[in-house]
């Protein structure tokens, strides 16, 4: 049978960011239905073939990721067939000199960060006009963002990010397993004897290695100070997936972010703490993981 091809985009920052593992777990839940070609942009392409940058981001992720052989994504070429990006992208791409037939968004926090920074329908009116065809995946809390703004040719679909099996199991049986509780706030670190506090985006590590993971809101800078919503919270789901020991702590809750979503789809108050979560898993490969009957999957063949 004679696949179809996708274009993945994504751009690549000189830190460690959610979206490269959504992109790259995209890249492994769709290669078994289509032809994937992965398309980067690097945070610094200035030499003469503008490939250097991402040779070296390739060589610095390919132990922590799976990732085929991208390609440069090429300013001012247009993009046929069904493309799919990260909404990250939207604010690290100037998305005036991209365009294309079909291009589908899976969410991430910058759909809700955009939006409190008034630039939201901005980058939504100059896909509307580079696009043909635009869908938005996105959890409830994103999507109460984006029915705020109508487009024609912009449809908003709810959705939940899913992890790769691949990366998971590659993952979790790549290292040995280490003893220490991972923690990614420092306000945690008195409560466990053993830990690893995994706080600076500079640093690649396999975070699945770890005997166990206390999770909390980190949050992210909005006008200099912190706002503590998350997206997804991954990390939550990847341990539980593992059947390893999970604790979750309420600390720096907000409100009804992506974490209370994602909680709530596998049966779990976000606003209660949970401490020795386990068996989860099950619901969890149900629920977040890919299958055949993905909504990704209609949404691409109905579109097509």
């Amino acid at each position: 049978m004679i696949k179809n091809n996708i274009n993945l985009i994504n751009y690549i920052p000189k830190f460690m960011h959610g979206s490269l593992v959504t992109i790259n777990d995209y890249n492994l839940n769709l290669k078994d239905y289509y032809n994937i070609n992965m398309y980067i942009k690097c945070y610094e392409q200035n030499t003469a073939d503008n490939t250097r940058a991402l040779i070296k981001h390739n060589k610095t992720l390919k132990d922590y990721m799976i990732l085929n052989n991208p390609k440069v994504l090429k300013y001012n070429s247009y993009m046929s067939g069904i493309n799919i990006t990260v909404s990250w992208a939207f604010q690290n791409l100037d998305w005036t000199i991209i365009k294309g037939d079909t291009l589908i968004i899976l969410e991430s926090l910058d759909i809700y960060m955009l939006h409190l920074n008034n630039k939201l329908d901005d980058i939504l009116k100059i896909i509307s006009n580079n696009f043909k065809y635009i869908y938005i995946m996105a959890n409830p809390m994103n999507l109460e963002v984006l029915k705020k703004y109508s487009y024609k040719n912009i449809d908003y679909i709810e959705y939940y990010i899913k992890l790769s099996k691949e990366r998971l199991d590659k993952m979790k049986d790549k290292d040995p397993i280490d003893n220490r509780t991972l923690i990614r706030h420092e306000m945690l670190a008195d409560k466990y004897k053993n830990y690893y506090l995994y706080n600076s985006r500079q640093e690649y590590i396999n975070t699945l290695k770890f005997k166990q993971h206390a999770f909390c809101r980190i949050g992210t800078y909005y006008n200099g100070t912190q706002l503590y919503m998350e997206n997804i919270g991954k990390l939550i789901f990847e341990y539980l997936y593992m059947n390893r020991n999970l604790d979750y702590y309420n600390y720096n809750r907000v409100g009804d972010d992506g974490v209370h979503y994602y909680m709530q789809l596998i049966g779990l108050d976000d606003r209660d703490n949970h401490m020795n979560l386990r068996g989860y898993d099950n619901i969890v490969k149900e629920k977040l993981l890919f299958h055949d009957n993905d909504l990704l999957l209609d949404l691409i063949e109905s579109v097509r």
